[in-house]
């Protein structure tokens, strides 16, 4: 996937998920990097999931703007125009919290 930078009540777009219902409460546990201003977790690929807890839910399936594509072949008459719509799923983040390091 692609990464995002998140904090609270952020609204991420991403590609349409089908299994998901309007109103569910997912887990983000695929974390790659961590941090505030004074210090930053990078993972190996990712961290440990206990590191951080971070939950969204989603507010809404999407639409996206019609493309149109446009194929044709020089002097040949073929001309084909496709009109395609990419569907997105709209995530808010309800909870980003960094667990305390223990001692």
């Amino acid at each position: 996937g692609r990464p995002f930078t998140v904090t609270n009540n952020d609204v991420i777009v991403m590609d349409r998920m089908k299994r998901l219902n309007v109103g569910d409460i997912i887990q983000l546990d695929k974390v790659r990097e961590l941090g505030t201003q004074d210090y930053t977790l990078r993972g190996k690929p990712f961290l440990n999931p206990s590191y951080s807890d971070i939950q969204a839910v989603v507010i809404e399936h999407a639409e996206g703007p019609v493309r149109t594509v446009t194929k044709m072949k020089r002097r040949k008459g073929y001309r084909r125009t496709y009109h395609t719509i990419r569907y997105k799923t709209l995530l808010r983040v309800t909870k980003c919290e960094i667990a305390a390091p223990s001692s």
